[in-house]
């Protein structure tokens, strides 16, 4: 029926096609500006889900080049969340304890841990001391003083084993990474379709949280058509691990990372991280000046003799390092063919002489020491 305001008024076919054609692409027009502005009733979203376990690095390929859960006969697999991503090593739940792989803890918390896999020792350093706690023992940890090389002066028994071996793989228990380092730490266990997740607040400085302003999909990546791994609720809070211009990346108290639209993300905090700054104790010698060092290669005592006649045109060097020392024996012994001539004429030259141990003809030796905690 004709409207109102034409009655009366008759039109050609022309004239009829060019008003269709402009209200056309008026909508078009409206719907465009409506797309750009972020209405998502108008953006295709992909509605799957992603294999939370698969997502979690908790399956690996077997001979039939199929993604199966991975299984461990020590406790149950959990995955481990970060203040930035997946851990690509699963813990471990035995009983009560949660364990994290060594790997984990050098890469997301602390690089001061030291997994010794010929002794079977897990070690800890700060500035003054040194933990170990053996695989034999998993219930004690012996501290020393670190500036001494056998120091473990002082023993404590904790209520909960702190190492554990498995597929001879080192798992350090969470309790003791928080009992050291003050990490915080949520066990969520295993719900329908998600697995059990370690959500470890490891930022070591500062970190932002968010909230979300309405319920939303969080996704694998930061665009629509990827898959969903969770929703986000409104009002919940969420760790916001990067802001971008239209994705932001988040991690959600369940552990749970991943990409929301950074339209929904608002009162944005910055925080304090409750973890212990252990470098920030550390002394350092320290040299006055710029170091101009040359390496001198020594490979007999009486090659010593010969430093005066090839320093007597150096100029602006004022450190020398000769290769004196060679592994002896592999059990932490050292040859030396120093000599205290060779430092005199050094000092007279302004030099001082910083010895180095060379080990290119005494490799199997060095490794032999280095690979283990008693020796080195």
């Amino acid at each position: 029926m004709m409207p109102a305001a034409f009655a009366g008024i008759s039109f050609d076919g022309g004239i009829m096609k060019t008003i269709n054609r402009r209200i056309i692409i008026c909508l078009i027009g409206i719907i465009g500006v409506l797309a750009l502005t972020g209405c998502d009733a108008f953006i295709k979203t992909n509605k799957g889900k992603v294999d939370p376990y698969w997502y979690m690095n908790l399956t690996e390929e077997n001979e039939a080049g199929e993604d199966v859960k991975i299984e461990s006969s020590d406790g149950e697999t959990v995955a481990v969340a970060t203040d930035s991503d997946y851990s690509m090593e699963y813990g471990l739940k035995v009983d009560d304890d949660v364990f994290v792989n060594i790997a984990t803890v050098k890469e997301y918390i602390s690089d001061a841990f030291h997994w010794d896999k010929v002794d079977k020792k897990f070690l800890y350093t700060d500035a003054t001391t040194i933990s170990v706690v053996s695989a034999n023992n998993p219930l004690s940890v012996k501290k020393g003083d670190a500036s001494a090389i056998s120091g473990e002066t002082s023993s404590e028994k904790l209520g909960y084993q702190i190492v554990l071996v498995s597929n001879k793989q080192a798992y350090v228990n969470v309790k003791y990474l928080q009992k050291i380092l003050g990490i915080k730490y949520k066990f969520i266990n295993k719900k329908e379709k998600y697995p059990s997740v370690l959500n470890i607040s490891n930022s070591a400085d500062e970190y932002k949280t968010a909230t979300i302003d309405s319920d939303i999909e969080i996704r694998t990546k930061g665009n629509y058509q990827n898959l969903i791994v969770d929703n986000a609720k409104e009002d919940e809070k969420v760790v916001l691990i990067e802001k971008g211009e239209n994705w932001s990346k988040i991690k959600t108290a369940k552990g749970i990372i991943g990409f929301v639209p950074t339209k929904y993300i608002e009162d944005i905090k910055t925080n304090k991280s409750s973890m212990k700054d252990v470098k920030s104790n550390y002394t350092h010698i320290k040299h006055d000046g710029e170091i101009k060092m040359v390496w001198h290669a020594v490979y007999a005592i009486t090659a010593n003799a010969g430093l005066k006649d090839k320093i007597k045109n150096v100029q602006g060097i004022n450190v020398i390092s000769p290769t004196w020392f060679t592994p002896s024996d592999g059990n932490g012994g050292l040859k030396s063919i120093g000599t205290e001539d060779y430092v005199k004429t050094a000092h007279k030259n302004g030099m001082e002489v910083w010895a180095l141990v060379e080990d290119i003809s005494m490799k199997k030796e060095s490794a032999r020491m280095l690979s283990s905690t008693k020796r080195r």
